[in-house]
């Protein structure tokens, strides 16, 4: 290598942060930021370094250039690629029109480059094949985050700073300089000989950031308490515990009140929460939603005020087309335009599948059979009747049926995922099929004489109005059989059926 050993006691907090917080385990390969200046070709030194001893399997360095500054871009590009090689490192550049990204996203440049460099970062580290991502935040840049953090007005998650580590899986952004400040980093460079660019805008009292660091924290210094940088580490310290705490009492809240494939949550169970513990369900059922971006706190107070008003129908904006509707005890997390596709256009889509026949002959030879209704599997099986009507009860005892009947918080009957018909009932229907509603649908209820509109069914069920063009129907004509889990009288399943037909969806 063509640089000295960096300062052993910065080579020590390096490698001791990266074991304790296993940021890189033996044998992964890592992708590294690199911009040419002092931190990050501090970072790509000190992980050289220790290559060996940390048993890191690859080291690949990514330098994105914003396309800001001209010649001197260029210049800090051509730097990192002559570090990399002189340090033994694998290299690889992107180019960016930053000043155009901003303009087309209507953010800053600041916040435009930002972006740009993670997007480069993933796409890089999943041709590299590498398991992490490391950034060169260091000390001096977590005290400034929190402190911007404090001026904008943020709760205990944001006060905990920059983290160490974050991300799980198969990818990872880790943080290895976060325990040493800059002056360390300097003279980690000067002591191995590095002679890293500087980017002339990092002293130009611009950004938000940069403000910060060049005339509030030193005032703040001079003025109120010259040791105003530890004092902010130590309050995200203090935020982080919290916030760690609290994220893990919010996972076994959602673990009760959360549905992964309905995207909705319980709007009873937040009800009855402490508004601390509320808010961070709120926050975590919008990321798992994927509509985190941008929720700020206001957004969050209008979601909790849906649970607490109880107004069937009733919705609450989010960002980026998303929004909140409270129907049938829940708050459902919903896009005007999911995948580029509206609601609207997304129930056309399913309606226009066309229906498919119920596969009488399969399950008389069989026993068994699946189709499909558009990407929606369809299973049924043949059962005898009375031991699927025992083996029902055993499965839901009478007390908690009738809770389940009766309790306006729990999922309706139309929405379970399964149903059971009579076989012999079925068998005398013409030509039953699977499909999804259409104009004119109807269903005739057990006890009842005539019949009710779909429609009508539906807002009796509080079926929530996005759901009730995906529920798949067996339908003879304009007859429905079943609707989702509740079966037609016509052809339900009863104590007395001789053998059922069991349907999952």
């Amino acid at each position: 290598m063509k640089y000295s050993t960096g300062n052993p006691d910065t080579l020590a907090k390096i490698r001791d942060a990266v074991r304790e917080y296993e940021m890189i385990l033996p044998g992964e390969r890592i992708v590294t930021g690199l911009s040419g200046g002092p931190d990050s070709a501090c970072l790509l030194h000190a992980l050289c370094c220790l290559r060996e001893e940390l048993q890191i399997g690859g080291i690949l360095a990514v330098h994105v250039n914003h396309g800001l500054r001209g010649a001197e871009s260029d210049r800090d590009e051509d730097y990192s690629r002559q570090l990399s090689e002189d340090l033994g490192a694998e290299f690889r550049a992107f180019h960016f029109d930053i000043g155009a990204e901003a303009a087309v996203h209507r953010v800053g440049t600041e916040e435009a480059g930002r972006r740009a460099r993670y997007a480069a970062f993933e796409q890089a580290c999943a041709e590299y094949k590498a398991a992490g991502i490391a950034t060169a935040h260091n000390r001096n840049d977590q005290a400034e985050t929190i402190l911007m953090r404090i001026l904008r007005g943020t709760g205990i998650h944001g006060l905990a700073g920059i983290s160490r580590k974050r991300g799980a899986g198969t990818v990872r952004v880790i943080r290895p300089l976060l325990d040493i400040g800059r002056t360390e980093i300097e003279e980690y460079c000067e002591s191995c000989g590095l002679v890293p660019v500087r980017d002339h805008t990092n002293d130009e009292a611009v950004y938000t950031r940069n403000r910060i660091r060049l005339e509030l924290l030193p005032y703040l210094r001079k003025n109120y308490n010259a040791d105003i940088d530890d004092a902010l580490i130590r309050l995200g310290r203090l935020a982080g515990d919290d916030d760690d705490y609290l994220r893990e009492v919010t996972g076994k809240i959602m673990l009760e009140c959360w549905n992964e494939a309905e995207k909705s949550l319980s709007a009873g169970s937040i009800r009855n929460l402490h508004p601390a513990l509320a808010k961070r369900a709120v926050a975590e059922a919008a990321a798992r939603s994927g509509a985190m971006e941008n929720t700020g706190e206001r957004h969050i107070r209008n979601v909790l005020a849906l649970a607490t008003d109880r107004k069937e129908g009733k919705e609450a904006d989010l960002t980026g087309g998303w929004y909140v509707r409270c129907s049938g005890g829940k708050l459902w997390f919903l896009n005007r335009k999911r995948g580029g596709c509206a609601d609207a256009e997304k129930s056309a889509e399913l309606s226009s599948f066309r229906p498919v026949s119920f596969p009488v002959e399969q399950l008389k030879r069989t026993g068994r059979a699946e189709v499909f209704l558009g990407e929606i599997a369809v299973k049924l099986q043949l059962v005898p009747g009375p031991e699927a009507e025992r083996d029902a009860k055993k499965k839901i005892p009478d007390k908690e049926r009738k809770k389940e009947n009766t309790n306006a918080e729990r999922t309706c009957a139309v929405l379970r995922r399964t149903v059971e018909l009579d076989w012999d009932l079925l068998r005398r229907q013409k030509d039953p099929v699977f499909r999804f509603r259409q104009p004119g649908d109807r269903i005739q209820l057990r006890g009842m004489k005539g019949h009710k509109k779909l429609q009508d069914f539906f807002v009796d069920r509080r079926v929530p109005r996005h759901l009730r063009d995906r529920i798949p129907l067996l339908a003879c004509g304009k007859e429905v059989l079943s609707a989702g889990g509740e079966a037609a009288g016509i052809c339900g399943a009863t104590p007395e059926s001789t053998a059922i037909v069991s349907i999952e969806y």
